[in-house]
Protein backbone atom coordinates (compact mmCIF):
# COMPACT_ATOMS: atom_id res chain seq x y z
CA UNK A 1 0.00 0.00 0.00
CA UNK A 2 1.25 3.53 -1.12
CA UNK A 3 0.06 6.53 0.55
CA UNK A 4 1.35 9.76 -1.06
CA UNK A 5 3.37 11.92 1.58
CA UNK A 6 1.43 15.25 2.55
CA UNK A 7 2.77 18.29 1.43
CA UNK A 8 1.73 21.07 3.13
CA UNK A 9 2.28 22.90 6.29
CA UNK A 10 -1.24 22.16 7.98
CA UNK A 11 -0.73 18.23 7.61
CA UNK A 12 -3.91 18.30 4.89
CA UNK A 13 -3.20 17.98 1.61
CA UNK A 14 -1.36 14.33 0.06
CA UNK A 15 0.93 14.35 -3.29
CA UNK A 16 -1.42 13.56 -6.36
CA UNK A 17 -1.74 9.82 -6.88
CA UNK A 18 -1.13 10.37 -10.35
CA UNK A 19 2.06 12.35 -10.00
CA UNK A 20 2.72 9.35 -7.94
CA UNK A 21 1.21 6.92 -10.14
CA UNK A 22 3.40 8.17 -12.95
CA UNK A 23 6.78 8.27 -11.16
CA UNK A 24 6.16 4.76 -10.48
CA UNK A 25 5.19 3.97 -13.69
CA UNK A 26 8.35 5.62 -15.16
CA UNK A 27 10.65 4.14 -12.61
CA UNK A 28 9.73 0.88 -13.18
CA UNK A 29 9.78 1.15 -16.69
CA UNK A 30 13.10 2.77 -17.25
CA UNK A 31 14.35 -0.66 -14.64
CA UNK A 32 13.08 -2.76 -17.53
CA UNK A 33 10.19 -4.16 -15.24
CA UNK A 34 7.13 -4.87 -17.29
CA UNK A 35 4.23 -2.89 -15.82
CA UNK A 36 0.19 -2.23 -15.73
CA UNK A 37 -0.83 0.82 -14.47
CA UNK A 38 -4.83 1.09 -13.64
CA UNK A 39 -6.49 4.33 -13.47
CA UNK A 40 -9.79 4.62 -12.90
CA UNK A 41 -11.10 7.35 -15.90
CA UNK A 42 -10.23 7.47 -19.62
CA UNK A 43 -8.64 10.90 -18.89
CA UNK A 44 -6.63 10.04 -16.09
CA UNK A 45 -5.14 6.89 -18.62
CA UNK A 46 -4.08 9.27 -21.12
CA UNK A 47 -2.56 11.89 -18.53
CA UNK A 48 -0.51 9.40 -16.88
CA UNK A 49 0.57 8.17 -20.04
CA UNK A 50 1.61 11.44 -21.76
CA UNK A 51 3.64 12.35 -18.43
CA UNK A 52 5.29 9.06 -18.74
CA UNK A 53 5.93 8.97 -22.18
CA UNK A 54 7.48 12.65 -21.83
CA UNK A 55 9.45 11.92 -18.31
CA UNK A 56 10.71 9.02 -20.37
CA UNK A 57 11.33 10.61 -23.51
CA UNK A 58 13.62 12.65 -21.44
CA UNK A 59 16.00 9.79 -19.84
CA UNK A 60 15.48 7.49 -22.85
CA UNK A 61 13.82 8.44 -25.77
CA UNK A 62 13.85 4.50 -26.67
CA UNK A 63 12.29 3.46 -23.51
CA UNK A 64 9.31 6.22 -24.56
CA UNK A 65 8.08 4.35 -27.20
CA UNK A 66 7.75 1.25 -25.18
CA UNK A 67 4.85 2.41 -23.26
CA UNK A 68 1.28 2.56 -24.58
CA UNK A 69 -2.38 3.67 -23.10
CA UNK A 70 -5.12 1.38 -23.01
CA UNK A 71 -8.88 1.95 -22.79
CA UNK A 72 -12.19 1.68 -24.12
CA UNK A 73 -13.02 4.04 -26.97
CA UNK A 74 -10.62 2.56 -29.18
CA UNK A 75 -11.36 0.44 -32.29
CA UNK A 76 -11.11 -3.35 -31.26
CA UNK A 77 -7.86 -3.37 -34.17
CA UNK A 78 -6.27 -0.67 -31.98
CA UNK A 79 -6.91 -2.59 -28.82
CA UNK A 80 -5.90 -6.13 -30.39
CA UNK A 81 -3.05 -4.53 -31.45
CA UNK A 82 -1.94 -3.02 -28.24
CA UNK A 83 -3.00 -6.02 -26.19
CA UNK A 84 -0.51 -8.29 -29.01
CA UNK A 85 2.34 -6.09 -28.40
CA UNK A 86 1.90 -6.64 -24.63
CA UNK A 87 1.84 -10.12 -25.06
CA UNK A 88 4.76 -10.48 -27.23
CA UNK A 89 6.55 -8.34 -24.77
CA UNK A 90 7.39 -5.69 -27.17
CA UNK A 91 6.03 -2.91 -24.55
CA UNK A 92 7.47 -2.66 -21.27
CA UNK A 93 4.23 -0.61 -20.22
CA UNK A 94 0.54 0.13 -20.28
CA UNK A 95 -1.55 2.26 -18.20
CA UNK A 96 -5.15 0.96 -18.86
CA UNK A 97 -8.39 1.91 -17.27
CA UNK A 98 -10.47 -1.30 -15.96
CA UNK A 99 -10.57 -2.16 -19.67
CA UNK A 100 -7.36 -4.66 -19.24
CA UNK A 101 -8.58 -5.99 -15.65
CA UNK A 102 -10.61 -9.58 -16.84
CA UNK A 103 -10.64 -11.72 -19.72
CA UNK A 104 -7.41 -10.79 -21.82
CA UNK A 105 -4.09 -12.68 -21.97
CA UNK A 106 -1.75 -10.21 -21.76
CA UNK A 107 1.26 -12.30 -21.16
CA UNK A 108 4.36 -11.91 -18.08
CA UNK A 109 3.89 -8.50 -16.32
CA UNK A 110 6.33 -8.25 -13.49
CA UNK A 111 4.44 -4.87 -11.90
CA UNK A 112 1.03 -3.95 -11.61
CA UNK A 113 -0.22 -0.22 -9.98
CA UNK A 114 -3.64 0.84 -9.04
CA UNK A 115 -3.85 4.23 -8.75
CA UNK A 116 -6.84 4.39 -5.94
CA UNK A 117 -9.14 1.95 -4.73
CA UNK A 118 -11.08 -0.06 -7.39
CA UNK A 119 -13.82 0.24 -5.48
CA UNK A 120 -14.06 -3.75 -4.22
CA UNK A 121 -11.72 -6.36 -3.03
CA UNK A 122 -12.29 -8.70 -5.90
CA UNK A 123 -11.16 -5.75 -8.52
CA UNK A 124 -8.39 -4.84 -6.01
CA UNK A 125 -6.81 -8.87 -6.18
CA UNK A 126 -7.86 -8.78 -10.52
CA UNK A 127 -6.10 -5.62 -11.15
CA UNK A 128 -3.36 -6.97 -9.02
CA UNK A 129 -3.66 -10.09 -10.20
CA UNK A 130 -2.49 -9.38 -13.61
CA UNK A 131 1.17 -9.03 -12.89
CA UNK A 132 2.81 -12.08 -11.47
CA UNK A 133 1.82 -14.97 -13.50
CA UNK A 134 4.92 -15.77 -14.89
CA UNK A 135 7.57 -17.64 -13.22
CA UNK A 136 9.14 -14.88 -11.23
CA UNK A 137 8.45 -12.90 -8.46
CA UNK A 138 6.50 -9.88 -8.97
CA UNK A 139 4.93 -6.37 -7.72
CA UNK A 140 1.94 -5.01 -7.09
CA UNK A 141 0.96 -0.88 -5.59
CA UNK A 142 -2.38 0.30 -4.45
CA UNK A 143 -1.55 4.21 -4.79
CA UNK A 144 -4.01 5.78 -2.39
CA UNK A 145 -6.48 8.23 -3.29
CA UNK A 146 -7.00 11.43 -0.95
CA UNK A 147 -10.90 9.81 0.22
CA UNK A 148 -11.67 8.19 3.39
CA UNK A 149 -12.16 4.85 1.83
CA UNK A 150 -8.83 4.81 0.55
CA UNK A 151 -6.88 6.34 3.55
CA UNK A 152 -9.00 3.86 6.31
CA UNK A 153 -7.26 1.39 3.97
CA UNK A 154 -3.52 2.77 4.19
CA UNK A 155 -4.41 3.27 7.97
CA UNK A 156 -5.85 -0.22 8.41
CA UNK A 157 -4.36 -2.46 5.81
CA UNK A 158 -5.29 -5.50 8.10
CA UNK A 159 -8.93 -4.48 7.59
CA UNK A 160 -8.58 -5.19 3.39
CA UNK A 161 -6.46 -8.27 3.43
CA UNK A 162 -9.04 -10.15 5.79
CA UNK A 163 -11.74 -9.18 3.47
CA UNK A 164 -13.52 -12.13 1.60
CA UNK A 165 -14.35 -11.02 -2.55
CA UNK A 166 -17.94 -9.62 -2.71
CA UNK A 167 -20.66 -11.55 -4.38
CA UNK A 168 -21.32 -10.87 -7.80
CA UNK A 169 -25.04 -9.98 -8.13
CA UNK A 170 -26.26 -9.13 -11.83
CA UNK A 171 -29.38 -10.23 -13.50
CA UNK A 172 -28.58 -11.03 -17.28
CA UNK A 173 -32.49 -11.37 -18.34
CA UNK A 174 -32.67 -8.00 -17.16
CA UNK A 175 -33.03 -6.32 -20.55
CA UNK A 176 -31.47 -2.74 -19.46
CA UNK A 177 -28.64 -4.77 -18.89
CA UNK A 178 -28.45 -7.32 -21.62
CA UNK A 179 -29.41 -4.80 -24.43
CA UNK A 180 -26.25 -2.73 -23.24
CA UNK A 181 -23.72 -5.84 -22.87
CA UNK A 182 -24.94 -7.10 -26.43
CA UNK A 183 -24.50 -4.16 -28.51
CA UNK A 184 -20.38 -4.45 -27.04
CA UNK A 185 -20.09 -7.54 -27.94
CA UNK A 186 -21.31 -7.42 -31.05
CA UNK A 187 -19.24 -4.00 -31.42
CA UNK A 188 -16.09 -6.00 -30.09
CA UNK A 189 -16.59 -9.12 -32.35
CA UNK A 190 -13.81 -9.66 -34.09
Amino acid sequence: FWNPPIIDEAGSVRRSPNSEATNLFTELVSRNIRSLTFARTRRLTELIYTYSRHRLAQANPALAKQIKPYRAGYLPQERRQIEQELFSGQLLGVVATTALELGIDIGDLEATVLTGYPGSIASTWQQAGRSGRGRGESLSFLIALDNPLDQYFMRHPDFFFQKSFENALVNPSNPYILRAHLLCAAWESP
